[in-house]
């Protein structure tokens, strides 16, 4: 994802039920750090953290869930 992102044409959006959701802590947190409300290490652990609980709930990490990609 990241090296598509260098080329400035992002082209990688992962596809999986959880991904809007994620996607909304990122933006979140990102604009709260591009602001000045949270530092960029306090924002990138709280998205680490909400990230991991909604994969968590999904069953990614325990194995129930199957992986789509």
């Amino acid at each position: 994802m990241v090296a598509s992102w260098q080329k400035g044409v992002p082209e990688f959006r992962p596809r999986f039920p959880a991904w809007p959701a994620i996607s909304e802590i990122i933006g979140d947190y990102g604009t709260r750090m591009m602001l000045g409300e949270v530092t960029t290490e306090e924002g990138a652990k709280e998205i680490g953290k909400r990230m991991e609980e909604i994969l968590d709930k999904e069953g990614y990490y325990n194995g129930s869930k199957k992986l789509l990609q």
